[in-house]
């Protein structure tokens, strides 16, 4: 397999223009990647998608129909790849030779692509927003939260302090 493209951090000099993330070249808004899996259907799928703001969306190429039966319904037909990155994944592969040849398989399948999200685990794949009871509203909680999180480190942190004090000065105060 060819070398990896790199993930960029923009704005180092200045953070408080660093609102994206360039991933290959590629620049994009939301710095949450959602996966796919588990949802009740597709139409569930791509609504928490949506609420999500992901751009970049996790496939697991063992376990999702893309391009393997024509028949059957295809997931890039509710997530097409011009509008969503599709990140394929090695979930399902407990060891290192299935994760190789499921890597080899998605690159066949998506013509040619290089990013792979590399999974090889003991136990089955567990999710924080397909299997709780309303999986779109969990999916725009985590837009917020990753977007809460970006502001707070853009915002950057108060200066250190060699020995902690108080908030709020005593001095002056009712007693």
């Amino acid at each position: 397999m060819s070398a990896l493209p790199s993930i960029e951090y923009r704005g180092d000099a200045d953070v408080s223009m660093d609102r994206t993330l360039t991933v290959a070249g590629v620049e994009y808004r939301s710095r949450l990647l959602v996966g796919t899996g588990k949802y009740r259907d597709f139409e569930e799928t791509r609504a928490a998608i949506e609420a999500s703001g992901a751009e970049i969306v996790t496939v697991a190429i063992r376990r999702t129909n893309i391009g393997r039966d024509p028949g059957e319904p295809n997931l890039l037909d509710h997530l097409p790849p011009d509008r969503f990155t599709i990140l394929p994944s090695t979930a399902g592969c407990y060891d290192a030779k299935s994760a190789v040849r499921t890597c080899r398989l998605a690159r066949e399948l998506l013509d040619g692509h290089r990013l792979v999200k590399l999974e090889v685990l003991g136990d089955e794949m567990n999710t924080a927003i397909a299997a709780v009871k309303d999986p779109i509203l969990m999916a725009s909680a985590m837009r917020k939260a990753v977007e809460a999180g970006r502001e707070e480190f853009l915002a950057g942190r108060m200066p250190r302090k060699r020995y902690a004090s108080a908030s709020c000065p005593i001095d002056g105060t009712f007693v």
